[in-house]
């Protein structure tokens, strides 16, 4: 549907961002500030073809549910709850929280109750049929 979705298990905010500039050729709070004053919730119709304008509103929609996440406009990252297990796994690496290279106990770290657990700290997001997690 969309390439943001599509691209990987995670979004970056500011690919979104960029995405619906270019889809619009606009600026993002030009354009989300349209949506939000337009009384059925739509996105202008700027330059487009109507893939793109569908496109771009269900993106509108999603970046204005979304804009609450903390770091929006900076780079929140918005992680598809399939792949949120993985991703605690590689955020306790990253922040030197587990020795990657250690056998024990690593390999008995029960990651999925350790991704709910960091959970607590997300809010969910629902985009093109998907459930996505970001920082509160």
């Amino acid at each position: 549907y969309t390439r943001i979705a599509r691209d990987g298990p995670v979004i970056d905010s500011r690919d979104l961002i960029e995405r619906i500039e270019e889809l619009t050729g606009a600026d993002f709070d030009t354009v989300l500030e349209d949506y939000r004053n337009s009384p059925t919730h739509e996105i202008g119709q700027y330059d487009m073809g109507a893939d793109e304008w569908e496109q771009a509103q269900a993106l509108v929609a999603f970046a204005d549910d979304a804009s609450g996440a903390a770091d929006f406009q900076y780079g929140a990252l918005f992680i598809r709850d399939d792949y949120f297990e993985t991703y605690a796994g590689e955020l306790a690496e990253d922040i030197g929280a587990i020795d990657p290279n250690a056998g024990w106990p690593l390999n008995h770290i029960d990651w999925k109750a350790a991704a709910e657990e960091l959970q607590v700290d997300y809010t969910e997001y629902e985009f093109d049929g998907e459930t996505y997690w970001a920082h509160s």
